[in-house]
């Protein structure tokens, strides 16, 4: 489990940033500040990208490696997961009753919540689903990433 990763703090406020205060209800330390500090804003970088820190000191081009190859996995992750959901959808679409809107046209209930959760935004409110789905796959490829490297 990623708690259990010995830099499970430094991670978190690698990650979240130094405004973070509390984890898990429990103070953090000047001692885990220290460390997060010492790994760097490059491997902070890696760590919001979904890696794991470990014992081996890198240098910069070493770290573009490792962020490219992040990143790399992550824009896979999401191709896959972008196609699985057009997937579903177009299965849900095609067993799914349709519905008649108040225009006549007819449209099927995923498009309507599409649309929907989407109308915040045009409506001059604030969406957050685009920053949700971010989250979601950033905590998708740190878990793919634990279980890939479980030190």
């Amino acid at each position: 489990p990623l708690a259990a990763h010995e830099l499970a703090a430094a991670m978190c406020l690698m990650s979240v940033g130094s405004n973070l205060m509390r984890i898990d209800d429990v103070g953090i330390l000047p001692a885990i500040r220290e460390q997060a500090m010492l790994l760097g804003p490059r491997a902070a970088e890696a760590v919001r990208a979904g890696w794991l820190p470990d014992s081996i000191e890198r240098s910069d081009p070493q770290f573009d490696e490792l962020l490219d190859e992040l990143h790399s996995h992550s824009r896979a992750d999401r191709a896959v997961e972008v196609a699985a959901a057009e997937r579903r959808r177009r299965q849900t679409a095609s067993t799914t009753p349709s519905r008649t809107d108040s225009g006549g046209a007819n449209r099927s209930v995923n498009d309507s919540l599409a649309r929907s959760v989407g109308s915040a935004g045009a409506a001059g409110g604030t969406s957050r689903g685009g920053d949700l789905s971010r989250d979601f796959s950033r905590d998708a490829s740190l878990a793919r990433s634990a279980v890939r490297d479980p030190s």
